[in-house]
């Protein structure tokens, strides 16, 4: 705290003094020596000619470090040895009366016990008494509480939302009060004493720091649930992308709490472990709460996407794939097939055109012959093939397409659909040299696991005159 000094100087030497500075200490005794304490605040001192005095107030604090006890006050004259004296040793003067420097110790008394189990994410109460057991004042502050596995605070205990705010506590006075804590959504599972800790914020110095926090006689369980797949039935040995299958699963609450609401998905995966690269299937299954050890068994269809690419496949199930439940144990959600399932695409392709005739008119019609095959992994439904006029031999923007389509049937993997039809020159065409192009699949009916190879160009070209 700081307090006001009034002190007057007199220059009472043969000579005219220059500047100097007054400086203040406190001292058990009226002779300044180094175990003094030098308060905060100085007074300076114009130049005083022989005989002459000068007063002046201001104020000063005493530091936080100063020790507890009786004192006197000291006034310096010119304690930065700004002048040469006759008398060095003349300079101090001590107050008439004393001044008691005392101190502020805030300690908690007691801590209510916490539940006897606590949900991370709850709210509990907690109920402490603070004793100001100094012999100063202490202003106003802030208790705060913390989880720790013992009865001592240190930087590995858990900060709980909330706090308390206490009012300035007289010499002695103490205060009991409540308040709301809220435990961290990812507070390990374990056991905890509930820790309250006065002027936690340190706003107060005291004359101990080390005695502010104490511990509840009893303990908290923190409890967690967790949630696993235990069984899943195997998909299908094969399917095509964009198929359902049915998928069957079990997932047990292995936690020491109970779980609120989930969801299992369901997933296609290279391999047994859950990433990144695993393909998300339609469909999911939502279950309710579930107790501690229980069970929840149930079956939905899941469907494989259009855009999956074709191979071998194991499926995952896993448990809770939305995080809704704050479980005890993130890594072990999933659980993953014992057999696996071939995702089959088909792949249309012209494996042969005919050669359109050399030369002919705009408006005329020939015949065209082609085989479509599917080179894919799975069947194709039926698709259409048509045929375009390139100036080269790749599908373009530019390419004309020729008025004749032909239908081809379902195809089964590795097998091909040949066919002729008569197309139609469109009347206008540009004259040119063009290659004739057949295209399978060319509305994009199918999909397949290849959609830049299904066009083949004539081996010789057609003359529009």
């Amino acid at each position: 705290e700081s307090f006001s000094v009034s002190d007057q100087v007199m220059n009472q030497g043969a000579a005219a003094s220059g500047a100097s500075t007054n400086r203040y200490y406190l001292s058990v005794d009226a002779v300044k020596d180094a175990s003094d304490t030098l308060l905060s605040g100085a007074r300076s001192v114009g130049p005083l000619a022989q005989g002459s005095a000068d007063a002046g107030t201001l104020s000063v604090s005493i530091p936080a470090s100063a020790s507890e006890g009786a004192f006197l006050l000291l006034a310096c004259a010119d304690d930065t040895g700004s002048n040469v004296e006759d008398d060095e040793a003349n300079n101090c003067r001590a107050s008439a009366g004393g001044i008691v420097v005392a101190k502020l110790d805030l300690t908690e008394i007691s801590v209510s016990n916490p539940p006897a189990t606590t949900n991370p994410g709850t709210v509990p109460t907690a109920t402490d008494t603070a004793q100001n057991l100094g012999l100063a004042a202490a202003p106003a502050s802030s208790t705060r509480y913390y989880l720790s596995a013992d009865t001592l605070w240190d930087g590995s205990d858990l900060l709980l939302g909330g706090s308390r705010s206490l009012l300035s506590l007289g010499p002695g006075s103490g205060s009991t009060g409540s308040a709301a804590v809220s435990v961290p959504s990812g507070t390990p599972a374990g056991t905890y004493y509930l820790v309250a800790c006065a002027d936690d914020l340190q706003a107060i110095f005291e004359s101990s720091e080390t005695n502010n926090c104490a511990a509840s006689p009893g303990t908290t369980q923190v409890i967690r649930p967790d949630l696993v797949e235990t069984a899943l039935s195997d998909p299908p040995t094969i399917l095509a992308a964009g198929a359902f299958f049915s998928v069957t699963d079990t997932v047990q609450n292995v936690g020491n709490g109970p779980s609120g609401g989930s969801s299992s998905r369901i997933y296609l995966s290279l391999d047994t472990a859950r990433d990144a690269a695993d393909t998300l299937l339609t469909g999911a299954r939502a279950m309710g709460n579930l107790a501690v050890n229980g069970i929840s068994t149930g079956t939905i269809n899941v469907t494989v996407p259009t855009v999956s690419a074709p191979g071998t496949y194991y499926v995952l199930a896993c448990a809770d794939d939305t995080s809704l439940v704050i479980e005890s144990n993130e890594t072990n959600n999933c659980i993953a097939s014992t057999l696996t399932l071939q995702v089959t695409k088909p792949d249309l392709v012209v494996i042969s055109i005919s050669n359109p005739p050399a030369s002919a008119s705009a408006g005329s019609a020939f015949s065209v012959t082609d085989t479509t095959k599917n080179q894919g992994t799975g069947s194709a439904n039926s698709s259409t093939t048509r045929y375009y006029l390139s100036l080269d031999t790749s599908k373009d923007a530019a390419d004309r397409l020729l008025t004749g389509s032909r239908g081809v049937g379902i195809l089964a993997a590795g097998v091909s659909s040949a066919g002729s039809l008569n197309v139609s020159i469109p009347g206008g065409t540009p004259s040119g040299l063009y290659w004739l192009l057949a295209c399978a699949d060319d509305t994009s009916f199918i999909n397949e696991s290849n959609e830049a190879n299904n066009c083949l160009a004539s081996s010789s070209t057609l003359q529009i005159p």
